[in-house]
């Protein structure tokens, strides 16, 4: 007397018997087959889709990094939010400087810092206009005085702020900088 059919086996005797089975009932036919057989192929394309993410993220991550900047000095203006680290320089050591226009002791430290950046290729300037105390830059990064001169170093890690017009405490940061 012959056993009858379990439920496993009737489903694959059905999905067997389509002409067209998509992946998804491949895989379930497999599994009511040989769970373990089944399971192995399961875990094998789980981690082919997961190196693919990998790889993917790690390439996406690589489309972040910025060109380098063929001119040492960048000026951005409106007082609008900023993104600072899309802003480094690569490879270079990034003064970023908190101005505005009205501003006396801006006007006698930036032609001082746009020098630097023209002469020394280990420099880069980036000229953030606050426009005023309060713009969105401003309260974003907390600004209350003007200059106020960031340093970053070659990794884009911070270093030191200068605040006011304080050429030692600058040379001092980028002194640093340069070492790191």
């Amino acid at each position: 007397m012959s056993q009858p059919y379990t439920a496993r086996q009737r489903q694959a005797m059905r999905l067997s018997g389509k002409q067209k089975v998509s992946q998804r009932q491949r895989l379930i036919l497999l599994w009511l087959e040989s769970p373990i057989r089944a399971t192995i192929l399961f875990m094998g394309l789980l981690v082919r889709s997961l190196v693919f993410v990998v790889i993917v993220a790690a390439a996406l991550a690589g489309c972040n990094a910025q060109p380098p900047r063929s001119d040492p000095i960048e000026v951005i203006t409106g007082g609008s939010e900023v993104d600072i680290s899309k802003h480094l320089a690569a490879g270079k050591i990034t003064l970023v400087e908190f101005y505005a226009e009205w501003c006396g002791p801006c006007k006698m430290i930036s032609p001082a810092l746009e020098k630097l950046a023209k002469t020394d290729s280990d420099i880069a300037l980036c000229k953030i206009d606050i426009v005023n105390w309060t713009s969105a830059v401003s309260r974003q990064y907390g600004v209350h005085s003007i200059p106020c001169v960031v340093v970053f170093d070659r990794k884009g890690q911070f270093v030191g702020i200068m605040k006011g017009v304080d050429p030692a405490a600058l040379n001092q940061y980028i002194t640093q900088a340069k070492g790191s």
